[in-house]
């Protein structure tokens, strides 16, 4: 997931930040998802997902 809002960028930093963030739950396995941070030079956080 990619938060959009006025001061996100330009389209292909956003769609770059949430391809990201795919990778990084595909990473951490089944039932993980991750959030894209607003700050460009932290890297996408895993969670884990409540079932």
């Amino acid at each position: 997931m990619a938060a959009i809002n006025a001061n996100c960028g330009e389209a292909d930093e956003i769609i770059a930040r949430a391809d990201a963030a795919c990778y990084a739950a595909k990473a951490a396995g089944r039932g993980c998802v991750c959030v894209a941070p607003d700050d460009k030079s932290e890297p996408a956080a895993p969670l884990a997902a409540a079932s």
